[in-house]
């Protein structure tokens, strides 16, 4: 599989992992899930560009998710640095594309989720101050238009945030990505592996339904 990103590929089936090794305790799934994360963070490459869907934004986000759900060891202001860095030479207020797979909406999910995990670290936040400027311009000036409610409720969000330090209400749920219509009568031989519509996400809709 080369898609290492959240939605179609191994970041999201590590996370699948995790949660089948909390539920089981068994050591073959933890290391499983630590061989694919491993393989995950060593090619995180120039290549990739910011999105959710096979990008660096949904790698960071699966990457958090696991270290505050205690799966994995370690901060994500350090884990996630190199991903960080590359995100922020994208200037946020040139985005045109608002969506979830591949745009602002996966950004913010990214960027609230980073800024959480380090408030529960105490440690510095992510990203630069004129990063956070930025994106607090595109938000706002997005916020008075008709966005879906997801997007406005992520803008919302990050604004309360940025104009007055209040702490991301932001859940940690790995099913709201995945696709509604996976069913678990489907022929299994028919699935591709990933999260938002493969194995991964049904496994995760029953181990957490």
């Amino acid at each position: 599989m080369p898609d290492i990103g959240l939605l179609n590929g191994k970041t999201g089936i590590v996370i699948a992992f995790a949660h089948l090794y909390e539920l089981t305790h068994n050591e073959i799934y933890y290391d499983y899930m630590c061989e694919l994360l491993d393989d995950v963070l060593e090619h995180v490459h120039k290549g990739l560009d910011i999105g959710f869907m096979s990008g660096l934004s949904g790698i960071g986000w699966g990457i958090e998710y696991l270290i505050q759900n205690r799966f994995v060891e370690g901060q994500g202001i350090e884990i996630c640095e190199e991903i960080d860095k590359r995100i922020m030479a994208f200037d946020p207020r040139r985005i045109i594309d608002l969506s979830l797979d591949s745009g602002l909406e996966g950004l913010l999910h990214y960027v609230l989720i980073h800024i959480g995990g380090s408030n529960a670290a105490n440690s510095q936040l992510p990203f630069d101050e004129m990063y956070f400027s930025d994106l607090y311009d595109m938000v706002k000036s997005l916020l008075a238009n008709n966005n879906s409610p997801s997007l406005t409720q992520l803008s919302v969000t990050y604004i309360d945030w940025y104009e007055k330090g209040l702490i991301p209400d932001y859940q940690l749920n790995i099913l709201q990505f995945i696709c509604s219509s996976i069913e678990e009568q489907e022929l299994l031989s028919d699935l591709q592996l990933g999260v938002k519509d493969g194995l991964s996400g049904l496994l995760l809709k029953q181990l957490l339904l």
